[in-house]
């Protein structure tokens, strides 16, 4: 049983070797190489030494929780300390002897709940936890307390939050994010991640009779995810809480997970590859950097706004994808480029080029379906030399690590003075677009760009 000075310790020289395994895969990519056998060697033994420490760290926390709860339930069993039976509200909202009167807007419930009870149990831990309500903590008997986990003091950690509200959370960030939707998607099960990419593989070719084929090495190359922490802190009033928990809940939830959404959805098309975007760099931003990569698709002369691409440029696109992407190819566009060129363009054509529904086009242009992703460029001024459209699949190009699911953390004391309460929340993940090209010496890749030409 490590002491808190002993985790700490255990945690820095885990992050060390993360920082030295990121130093490693940097290193070479700056020298525009493949990892050595030497390098290789290092980041393996680096490896299985981080996933060692993980699982004694994630055991010292698990022991640590285990003897706070403990403590909390032996407070608990003490008749004048026990408010109400000691089970989780899931639970005594199951079995129905607690009525629930949900105040929700409109009596709809809150986006990301399936009911009006775990809206309501969400808005229940938010007046107890945060503003103190001594009925809502009532409500919620022990299983307030027994949810501590502090580090030291409560102006350093706080509180973790009931699994309805970060389910909440998580719901909804995947609804909202077109990234996770679109990317192939992996698990992380430590903070680095290889995964094996096709590299080079020898030619066939004929030979005449008693002649030795030729050898040739199949090569194999790799794509090292990095999980880097992405972290957001809400500041609310204690007021908000007295009438209005569970409407809160239902907002808080959706603040959240719009604000993550929008972040991944960021990096995978226009991350500029430093720390700001999690040294991510972006498809957009890489064919924006050099157009003449191979996959970036020029426009007509002159066309450079959306308002101004042709059927003719489309085409151009869709011809330059090669033939093993077009399975699952789709087009990525914002919503003012898909109404200001693609449904302008299939209105002018009439007719049957067009579905006449009140609704307008069906999100389809030549027969492919079509992503709107408001990461791209959303007017119609001057484009030239910007990515406008993207098109290909992008399961092919791109993977999504998550290392873990969102994580939700509340901070009473720091903001106290305000009669104020701060929400934490942070994940975890890694982008890499290995599809796109990154020189121009590089094969074309599963996604093609549609760059504007003034």
């Amino acid at each position: 049983m490590m002491d808190a000075a002993q985790l700490k310790e255990t945690k820095e020289q885990r992050d060390k070797l993360i920082t030295r395994c990121q130093m490693i895969v940097k290193q070479a990519e700056e020298e525009l190489r493949d990892l050595t056998e030497v390098d290789q060697q290092e980041l393996d033994g680096n490896q299985d030494t981080i996933d060692s420490l993980s699982t004694v760290i994630r055991e010292e926390e698990d022991g640590l929780r285990k003897r706070r709860l403990d403590a909390q339930v032996a407070l608990a069993a003490k008749p004048e300390a026990r408010i109400v039976p000691a089970q989780a509200h899931q639970d005594r909202l199951r079995e129905g002897d607690v009525k629930v009167y949900p105040k929700c807007r409109g009596g709809k419930v809150p986006n990301g709940f399936d009911t009006h009870e775990q809206a309501y149990a969400a808005g229940q831990w938010l007046k107890a936890q945060l503003a103190g309500n001594q009925a809502a903590r009532a409500w919620c008997g022990w299983n307030v307390e027994t949810r501590v986990l502090t580090e030291g003091t409560n102006a350093d950690g706080g509180f973790l939050v009931p699994d309805e509200f970060e389910s909440a959370v998580i719901l909804l960030r995947d609804s909202f994010a077109v990234a996770r939707g679109e990317c192939t998607v992996m698990g992380m099960g430590s903070d680095v991640r290889n995964v094996p990419k096709w590299g080079t593989s020898p030619d066939a070719a004929f030979y005449p009779e008693e002649t030795a084929i030729a050898d040739g090495d199949l090569t194999l190359a790799r794509v090292t995810l990095t999980a880097q922490k992405l972290g957001r802190l809400s500041i609310v009033t204690n007021e908000l809480f007295d009438d209005a928990s569970i409407d809160l809940a239902g907002f808080l939830a959706e603040d959240f997970a719009r604000a993550f959404a929008n972040k991944e959805d960021e990096c995978w098309i226009q991350g500029d590859g430093t720390t700001t975007d999690g040294n991510i760099s972006g498809i957009a931003t890489l064919f924006d950097s050099n157009n003449n990569f191979q996959g970036v698709v020029t426009a007509a002369s002159g066309n450079d706004q959306f308002s101004e691409l042709e059927l003719g440029d489309f085409a151009a696109l869709v011809a330059a994808c090669p033939a093993y992407a077009l399975d699952n190819a789709k087009f990525y566009i914002s919503q003012f480029g898909f109404a200001r060129s693609m449904e302008a363009l299939a209105w002018a054509g009439g007719g049957n080029t067009v579905q006449t529904l009140e609704t307008g086009l069906m999100r389809r242009f030549m027969g492919y379906p079509v992503v709107v992703t408001n990461q791209l460029p959303t007017s119609d001024v001057s484009e030239n030399d910007d990515t406008m459209v993207l098109f290909g699949d992008m399961r092919k190009n791109t993977i999504f690590g998550d290392r873990n699911q969102i994580r939700l953390q509340v901070l009473t004391e720091l903001y106290a003075a305000n009669y104020m309460t701060g929400i934490i929340a942070t994940e975890r993940f890694d982008i890499q677009n290995h599809g796109t090209p990154t020189d121009s010496n590089d094969l074309i890749g599963p996604v093609v760009g549609l760059v504007g030409t003034s």
